[in-house]
């Protein structure tokens, strides 16, 4: 499958399991778009922990002239949102605050059409690490709970990110970072879906694979870099140690289809697809067959 052009826009062509590509490589909201466009892609970041693009810096103005532009360009948002808010924190009141936070998300995300990530976040310096972690994951179904029905009235969809399981970086600890804490959370909000990280997965040993096979009704979306297992590294795919190979055949066998974010740095956009179309090809074209070349 060869990279093309649209007679509509610069999108590219990707694999059919994909229903479009979001890229992010941290440019402000108005620039992303346009990045977005002149790479091909479909979707773009508009990312929550940038200091101009909090919600409190949306003017009606701001936002009418994004509307605008979404519309001109014909490329859509994803708010990522501010990954440092402490959605999953063990203490209550910085939750319930957080809460309140997410909500201005939700508000800014329903005028732009977008939905939204969620990031656990993180606890700092518990005295029992065991104690807190099972606060903070029982504080985050409420979170999100609560979150999730606030969001539906504004006609906004959630998406929970998984972060790194880091093993060595600590005093603090990420909050969803590996299969057991997926399935607490999943199982006790009916309905909530993942954008599964892969990269994030991988650091500290998860196994991307495994996951994604026992939970692929529930991930709405990917979001794809490479590393060496130690750190979130944004390396471009193919890089690293993860088995793209394998997660492909696994995509293919369960029939997944979504969004697919590219969170790789130095690395040319079309790259990142080139990569997944022959990963694609590989694995569903018939043995010596040729790609058709368009």
């Amino acid at each position: 499958m060869m990279i093309k052009d649209s007679q509509k826009n610069n999108f590219l062509s990707f694999p059919l399991y994909m229903s479009g590509a979001i890229i992010q490589q941290y440019h402000g909201a108005e620039a992303g778009a346009e990045h977005a466009y002149e790479h091909g892609y479909t979707h773009w970041y508009i990312d929550g922990a940038n200091k101009e693009d909090r919600p409190s810096e949306w003017s009606s103005e701001r936002i009418k002239n994004m509307r605008n532009k979404i519309q001109e360009l014909g490329v859509s948002p994803v708010f990522h949102g501010n990954f440092k808010a402490p959605l999953a924190s063990d203490v209550p009141e910085l939750r319930k605050a957080a809460l309140e936070y997410l909500k201005t998300e939700i508000d800014l995300s329903a005028e732009l059409g977008a939905p939204v990530i969620l990031h656990g976040g993180g606890i700092v310096e518990p005295r029992s690490v065991k104690e807190a972690i099972e606060q903070a994951l029982e504080g985050y179904v409420e979170t999100i709970q609560e979150a999730m029905s606030y969001a539906q009235s504004k006609g906004v969809e959630l998406w929970l990110e998984n972060l790194s399981n880091y093993q060595r970086f600590h005093p603090f600890y990420y909050v969803f970072t590996n299969i057991k804490h997926y399935r607490y959370v999943l199982d006790r909000v009916p309905g909530i879906k993942m954008i599964f990280d892969v990269c994030h997965e991988t650091v500290g040993g998860g196994d991307p694979l495994a996951v994604f096979n026992e939970l692929h009704d529930r991930i709405a979306a990917f979001s794809f870099s490479d590393t060496d297992g130690t750190r979130d590294s944004h390396w471009p795919l193919g890089k690293g140690k993860i088995d793209w190979n394998g997660l492909t055949k696994c995509i293919v066998e369960k029939d997944w289809h979504g969004l697919v974010a590219f969170e790789t740095r130095n690395v040319e956009p079309k790259e990142n697809i080139q990569f997944v179309n022959a990963l694609y090809d590989s694995n569903v074209l018939p043995e010596n067959a040729v790609p058709e070349v368009v």
